[in-house]
């Protein structure tokens, strides 16, 4: 519900972004089309300000790409805290499995009986500290191969987790409100500037006729 909800929001902000920027251009236009020489001093403001609502959209634009930007960072990021001690422990756990299934009374098979436990309790609460604690298996053969490389990625996992910090973002509500309000300011700068040039177009052919005649 919250879905169908949000995309009926877009699609209503949309459409009305849409008709607004019509009707404003028309009535611009229009205004534009009616006015003299007196007006233009009016119409210079109107540029002026335009140019700085232009300027004031393309920071906004660009703030709001940054967020973009952060936020898919920031939510991979926090899917793979999810995943990847569950990845883990599935890891290990198959290592024991398959090192007790092939190997049962072998010394790698005793110490991962041992310390998997002892690892999947650190997975299981995403701890380096828990992790730190723990005294390496003494394996040997392919299952020390297969535990270093397991070990190896959790080890980089947590580097990874605790020193690449993207930042704050904004949340979706939010990034939603900062594109709103670039387009409306955007939908402003477009208006202002596109009535001003009919200004000038209306007014070079009332010059032109005047020589003309």
């Amino acid at each position: 519900m919250a879905r169908w909800n949000i995309l009926h929001e877009a699609y209503l902000f949309s459409v009305g972004i849409s008709v607004a920027l019509f009707i404003s251009l028309a009535l611009a236009i229009w205004l534009a089309w009616r006015s003299g020489p007196p007006h233009m001093v009016i119409w210079r403001w109107v540029k002026f300000v335009s140019a700085g609502l232009s300027i004031v959209s393309i920071i906004l634009l660009l703030v709001a790409y940054d967020q973009f930007v952060r936020s898919t960072i920031v939510d991979a990021q926090g899917e793979e805290k999810k995943l990847m001690p569950i990845k883990l422990q599935f890891a290990l756990a198959g290592l024991m499995a398959e090192t007790c299934s092939n190997q049962p009374r072998s010394q790698n098979c005793e110490e991962l009986k041992t310390k998997t436990g002892e690892y999947l309790y650190a997975l299981g609460f995403n701890s380096t500290k828990e992790y730190e604690k723990i005294e390496k298996p003494n394996l040997n053969g392919d299952a020390k191969q297969s535990f270093d490389r397991t070990m190896m990625d959790w080890e980089l996992y947590l580097v990874d987790r605790d020193t690449f910090r993207p930042g704050n973002a904004l949340n979706f509500y939010q990034r939603v409100w900062l594109f709103r309000f670039a387009a409306i300011v955007g939908l402003l700068s477009i208006v202002g500037s596109v009535g001003e040039a009919a200004f000038q177009l209306r007014q070079s052919i009332l010059q032109a006729r005047t020589k003309g005649a």
